[in-house]
């Protein structure tokens, strides 16, 4: 058989068959040495090529696969709490209850024994 796939692809992609059938997780990352060699494979063929062959996609190669360090948070500044000065308040009073004789009138013209009946 005459086949145009250079086999340095070959071999690539039989590591990474090996690799799909061994890791634990669908979406384990791919180790660092792998990702390299299939980003270089990117550059010295055409990216379909290497998109079809390996099952990878080649942009997404380009990112690294260690996480960066997480930046180091400000930490606050240490104040301490200052209560206020007791303020005093001015004094509340309360209106006086509105009268309800308009509703007592209301009141007086309901029979309470149609009020039980549902």
């Amino acid at each position: 058989m005459n086949s145009t796939i250079p086999a340095g692809l070959f071999e690539l992609k039989a590591r990474f068959v090996t690799l799909r059938t061994n890791h634990k997780f669908m979406r384990e990352p791919i180790p660092d040495e792998l990702r390299r060699t299939a980003a270089e494979m990117t550059r010295r063929y055409p990216p379909s090529l290497v998109r079809r062959i390996l099952n990878l996609d080649p942009p997404g190669l380009k990112k690294t696969s260690t996480k960066k360090p997480a930046r180091p948070r400000k930490q606050p500044a240490v104040g301490f709490f200052k209560p206020q000065p007791e303020v005093a308040l001015p004094e509340i009073v309360l209106a006086k209850p509105r009268s309800y004789s308009a509703w007592s009138g209301l009141m007086r013209d309901v029979n309470p024994e149609n009020l039980s009946r549902p």
